[in-house]
C-alpha cells in the first residue's frame, strides 16, 4: 500500500523505515526515541533520547481496515493534561490521507482534521455540519510526553498546546491552539472490539512505561479537564491523493481540448447558395471540391437561411468521392419557430445549422445537397393571423447560404473523454467521503 525507504537512526544506529515516504517530516526512533528530521537528505538528528521502547496497543506498521479503507499505523504519541494521559495513533493511507485513533480511559475514537472551520456562535458554542457543539471543559494545557514513529509535522517531546473539547451527543470537536495556529479535529466513537478486529490486536492490551494505555481518566462522560484531542495541521499536511488525480484529469482534459481544436481546424470551404420556394419542389445544388488531405478527417457542412419564421427546410447531403463515386449520406433540418402563448413570446430553432461527417477517408469530394422548404398552415386562412403562428400563409422563398469544408470538432467525443478522465478521481472522492 505504501512505498517506503530505510535509513539508520543517527542516534543509535537502528534501522528505521519511512512508510509514508514523501509525506513524512519527522520520525521518532522506536529504539531510542530520538527525533529525526527526514525532510533533510541526511536525516538530521533533532533531539536525542535514550529510553525503553513502549509496548504499544497497535504496533507501528500494523494495518487495519476502518470504514472500508485500509490504514497503516505509522506514528504514536502519548500526551497528558492535569495528570491524566492518553494515546494517539497516527494512521495513513496514500489515497485517503491521515486519520487518528485515540485511546483514553479504555475508550477509542476515530478522528480526522476538519476541512472547513466551525462557526463560532459564542465562546462556548460552535456550529458545524448543521449541528451545535457545546464545550464541557475549561481550556486545558496539554503536553506531549513521548513520540514514536513518523509524522507529517515537526513533532517534539514537551510540546505544549491549549485545547478545548466541544460535544454534540457522543461526538467531539477538539480545538488545539498554540502561538502560531489553531487546529480543529472531529472525533467519532468507535467500538474497541472493532478496533481489535480491524488491526488483529487486543484493544485492551499493551502497556506503557508510565503505567498503561488508559491513563485512568476514571469516568464515562466528558468531565472538566478531560481532553482526548488530537490534531492534524491542515495547513502543513500534504494534499490528498484525490486532489492530485483531479489536477491530472484537468491537465489531460485541457490537453485533449487543445489537440482536438488543433486537428479540428477548418480547411478552405466550398461555398454555394440556393433559393427555395416554400411548399415548392425540391432543388439540388453541388458544392466542391472538398479536399480531404489526411488519412481520416471530419467534413463539416453548414447551411444558413435568411430571416424566416414558422418554416423549416429538409436537407439531404451526399458526400461523393470524385474518383470512386461512392457516397456518404447525411441529413439535417433547418427550422425556426416563433409565437405567443399564455407565458408570453417564445422562439425555437435557429436560422443556421451544421452537420459533421466523421472519419472521411483521404480524397477529393463533391457535396450534393437536396433541399425543400415547408411552412405550417391550417389550409384555410388566406392571410397571416398574428395570434396563431401556425396559420401563417405558406408562401414566399427562403434563401440559403451553403458551405462545406474539412475540419470540425466532435464535442460528443470530447465529453466521452471527460467522463473517462474524471471517473477515477470522482470514484476516489466518493470512497474518501464514504470512509470519512
Amino acid at each position: 500500500m505504501i512505498a517506503g525507504r530505510k535509513f539508520d537512526c543517527p542516534g543509535c544506529g537502528g534501522t528505521l523505515e519511512i512508510r509514508a515516504a514523501g509525506y513524512t517530516t519527522t520520525v521518532a526512533c522506536r529504539y531510542c526515541g530520538s527525533v529525526i528530521d527526514v525532510a533533510s537528505p541526511d536525516a538530521t538528528l533533532i533531539t536525542q533520547y535514550h529510553q525503553a521502547v513502549a509496548e504499544l496497543a497497535i504496533p507501528l506498521g500494523t494495518r487495519g481496515t476502518i470504514a472500508g479503507i485500509e490504514w497503516e499505523a505509522i506514528g504514536w504519541q502519548s500526551r497528558s493534561s492535569a495528570g491524566e494521559s492518553w494515546d494517539e495513533f497516527l494512521l495513513f493511507n496514500p489515497y485517503a490521507g491521515y486519520r487518528w485513533l485515540v485511546r483514553a480511559d479504555g475508550e477509542w475514537t476515530f478522528g480526522r482534521a476538519l476541512e472547513s472551520l466551525p462557526e463560532m456562535l459564542s465562546d462556548d458554542v460552535v456550529r458545524w455540519q448543521d449541528a451545535k457543539w457545546e464545550v464541557e471543559d475549561d481550556p486545558a494545557t496539554m503536553v506531549t510526553i513521548r513520540v514514536v514513529g513518523e509524522f507529517y509535522w515537526r513533532v517534539k517531546v514537551d510540546e505544549t498546546v491549549t485545547g478545548r473539547t466541544f460535544w454534540s451527543g457522543s461526538r467531539q470537536l477538539s480545538c488545539e491552539q498554540n502561538r502560531d495556529e489553531v487546529n480543529w479535529t472531529a472525533l467519532d466513537p468507535i467500538d474497541s472490539d472493532g478496533v481489535g478486529k480491524a488491526f488483529g490486536i487486543n484493544p485492551d492490551g499493551g502497556s506503557r512505561p508510565d503505567g498503561g494505555l488508559g491513563g485512568g481518566l476514571g469516568s464515562s462522560g466528558p468531565p472538566p479537564g478531560k481532553s482526548i484531542d488530537h490534531f492534524a495541521d491542515t495547513r502543513s499536511s500534504p494534499r490528498p491523493f484525490v486532489r492530485w488525480t483531479f489536477v491530472a484529469a484537468l491537465f489531460a482534459a485541457a490537453l485533449a481540448f487543445i489537440t482536438m481544436a488543433a486537428f479540428g481546424g477548418h480547411g478552405t470551404p466550398a461555398t454555394g447558395s440556393l433559393s427555395l420556394g416554400v411548399g415548392g419542389p425540391e432543388r439540388t445544388v453541388t458544392l466542391g471540391p472538398v479536399e480531404v488531405k489526411r488519412a481520416w478527417q471530419t467534413v463539416t457542412i453548414s447551411a444558413a437561411g435568411d430571416e424566416f419564421a414558422n418554416k423549416w427546410v429538409d436537407l439531404d447531403y451526399a458526400l461523393v468521392d470524385r474518383r470512386t463515386h461512392q457516397a456518404i449520406e447525411a441529413g439535417d433540418t433547418l427550422e425556426y419557430y416563433t409565437g405567443t402563448d399564455s407565458d408570453g413570446p417564445w422562439t425555437e430553432g435557429s436560422h443556421s445549422t451544421s452537420t459533421m461527417i466523421a472519419r472521411v477517408p483521404r480524397g477529393s469530394y463533391d457535396v450534393v445537397m437536396t433541399a425543400s422548404a415547408h411552412a405550417w398552415s391550417d389550409g384555410t386562412a388566406p392571410s397571416p393571423v398574428v395570434d396563431d403562428p401556425w396559420s401563417i400563409n405558406p408562401t414566399g422563398t427562403i434563401a440559403l447560404t451553403l458551405s462545406a469544408a474539412t475540419g470540425g470538432v466532435l464535442w460528443g467525443n470530447f465529453m466521452v473523454v471527460l467522463v473517462l478522465l474524471f471517473a477515477p478521481p470522482c470514484f476516489f472522492a466518493w470512497r474518501k467521503m464514504k470512509g470519512a
